[in-house]
């Protein structure tokens, strides 16, 4: 069991560190089509609807947790 917790930290933290290159390139990347006057102007100017966020992460939240007690249940059972 306690292998099992460490690798899957060990994955959170590459996932985390993948999006953050990724995040990085795509900023580049953007900044290169479009030039950085226009991109400010375009983030200055956004206005994201949290509220569907919010929503989409209740429901993966959810499906973690059932996930989480059924491989538990089939772990006891073991």
């Amino acid at each position: 069991m306690g292998i099992l917790l460490h690798k899957s930290e060990r994955i959170r933290k590459v996932n985390g560190e993948w999006s953050l290159i990724m995040t990085v390139y795509n900023i580049k990347r953007t900044i290169n089509i479009l030039g950085i006057q226009p991109l400010l102007e375009k983030l200055k100017n956004w206005n994201p609807d949290y509220t569907r966020i919010s929503r989409l992460k209740s429901k993966t939240t959810a499906l973690h947790q059932f996930l989480r007690i059924q491989f538990h249940e089939h772990s006891v059972a073991a």
